[in-house]
């Protein structure tokens, strides 16, 4: 009775999110200069891989979850500063 609950569970989850949007949705909270908002998403993430990861991490790599994780945890990379920017005004990547 149990695992048909938590099976149905999953498959209710899996049909009420849309994966992508989440997914999306995740990569911008991550990028976000308030770091309340960070842990949330992070939590989430965590969450979401947890119980579907054949689908969130398909997904979570489409959208740029995984990149911003990479970026939380480099030390070289300080908490709650937006990335520099260069003199054209577009985002600038090292």
């Amino acid at each position: 009775m149990t695992y048909t609950l938590c099976t149905n569970v999953f498959f209710y989850i899996q049909d009420v999110l849309k994966n992508q949007v989440v997914s999306s949705h995740i990569a911008g909270m991550l990028a976000s200069q308030d770091l309340r908002i960070v842990i949330g998403a992070l939590q989430m993430a965590s969450i979401l891989m947890k119980r579907l990861p054949q689908v969130f991490g398909v997904h979570f790599h489409r959208e740029g979850v995984l990149h911003q994780v990479r970026q939380l945890a480099d030390p070289e990379v300080p908490l709650g500063v937006s990335p520099p920017k260069c003199p054209s005004g577009k985002l600038f990547y090292s």
